[in-house]
């Protein structure tokens, strides 16, 4: 294989898991001996550079007019669908499905976050794309460093998190009201919330009158320092496309920081790399709060645990699914097998 150069186009929109990733995939390409440039905007291809990745279905469509012989994508996300579950307008899910199709018919390679997206792209996009395709899932966290002594306040408290957004698909109220029932048992537990959006999270907690512990803002930095302490993180999502070919991030900033995730089953790819893991919760989608509620207050893990036998069952998952190491190698690999074979996978 010739030495390239590639242009890597990634712009500040959820920059900090965005440059995390990209960083990965410059690294991949660095490995097979790929020289890279970043660049602030996509325009003509006047250097005439071998190839480009990108982030952004549209900047596929730009790429492509813009000249670039290959074009390599990380599909993070599904358009259409969220689309849609935003608007609810079939009309707009059509037109982004198809201007969807239009950008994977450009593509060369495929960066997905989960096999799921694979098989959506091989639905919705009508290409097979296992050849040129590797998945790796979103994090931007490593395993803490183990043997350090773990806080009384994670070994005898039933403490709970939530970080992320109050989008509706994120389910905060949801994730309330199961706590609430749990908290019913257990009086002593606490439950923390770290948003970006405070005042509209202590609006719905105190309309739907659950105590919670601390609702603050973070920054990105300061979320582990918060959340060490705490024994489960909430990731509860319902059961539909958008969720199903999803990794939401916080599952690696709770897994780095020993939090034992209370997620449900509509998230595929995690609960795949999860199979057999006894730190963990998962509930059903389909279930009522209720439902829910009871799983968690059933689990074993609401007791003490051993938390060196946790290090040892997370350490497994972060030498491979969350790790930066193994994903440059076999990423890096998979992109050089294609590159070597010229595969247009078309």
């Amino acid at each position: 294989m010739k030495k390239n150069i590639f242009d890597v186009y990634v712009p500040t929109i959820n920059s900090e898991v965005t440059y995390f990733y990209s960083e990965i995939v410059n690294s991949m390409l660095n490995s097979i001996g790929i020289c890279t440039e970043k660049i602030s905007k996509i325009e003509k291809n006047k250097k005439c550079r071998e190839g480009i990745f990108v982030v952004d279905i549209f900047d596929v469509i730009k790429a492509h007019f813009c000249g670039y012989k290959i074009i390599i994508f990380w599909m993070q996300g599904v358009p259409a669908e969220e689309s849609y579950m935003r608007n609810k307008s079939r009309l707009r899910r059509l037109i982004l499905r198809i201007i969807q199709r239009y950008a994977f018919s450009k593509v060369n390679f495929f960066l997905c976050v989960s096999e799921s997206m694979q098989q959506y792209i091989k639905r919705y996009g009508r290409r097979d794309i296992k050849e040129c395709s590797y998945v790796m899932p979103c994090f931007n966290e490593e395993l803490k460093v183990t043997g350090e002594n773990t806080p009384d306040m994670k070994i005898k408290g039933n403490n709970f998190v939530y970080v992320g957004g109050l989008q509706k698909w994120q389910n905060y109220k949801k994730i309330l009201n199961i706590f609430s029932i749990v908290n019913a048992y257990y009086q002593d537990s606490k439950l923390f919330v770290y948003t970006q959006e405070v005042n509209e999270a202590r609006k719905i907690a105190a309309e739907l009158g659950v105590k919670v512990e601390e609702i603050s803002k973070l920054s990105p930095e300061e979320v582990s320092d918060k959340i060490k302490n705490i024994k489960f993180g909430f990731v509860i999502r319902d059961n539909n496309i958008v969720n199903n070919v999803s990794t939401p991030t916080k599952l690696s900033n709770y897994l780095a920081n020993k939090i034992i995730p209370i997620y449900t089953d509509s998230l595929f790819g995690f609960m795949n790399a999860m199979r057999g893991k006894k730190y963990q919760i998962m509930l059903h989608a389909i279930d009522s709060e209720k439902e829910m509620a009871d799983r968690i207050l059933e689990s074993e893990l609401m007791g003490r645990i051993d938390y060196a036998e946790l290090d040892r069952e997370y350490s497994d998952v972060f030498n491979r699914y969350y790790s930066k190491e193994h994903h440059i190698q076999e990423g890096g690999k998979k992109i050089g097998e294609f590159l070597l074979l010229d595969a247009k996978c078309k």
